[in-house]
C-alpha cells in the first residue's frame, strides 16, 4: 500500500472515530523517510499516530 493510501485510511479512521480499533501499523521501507517525495507522508502518518496517544504498536521495517 502506498503512503498516500495508508495516510488516507488513518485520516478516515480518525474522522469516523474508529482509530481505537487499530492495533498495529507496519511500515515497510522505513528508510524512505529520507525520500523527498514520499518521506514526508510517512513522517506525517507516524507523527499523527503518536500524537493520538492510542495503544497502537508501530513496527518499522527496512532492508537497507
Amino acid at each position: 500500500m502506498q503512503a498516500q493510501q495508508a495516510n488516507s485510511l488513518i485520516n478516515t479512521a480518525i474522522e469516523e472515530c474508529s482509530i481505537g480499533n487499530l492495533a498495529v501499523v507496519v511500515l515497510d521501507e522505513l528508510h524512505m523517510l529520507d525520500d523527498e517525495h514520499r518521506g514526508y507522508l510517512l513522517e506525517l502518518m507516524v507523527t499523527k499516530l503518536l500524537l493520538l496517544q492510542q495503544d497502537i504498536q508501530i513496527v518499522g521495517m527496512s532492508a537497507t
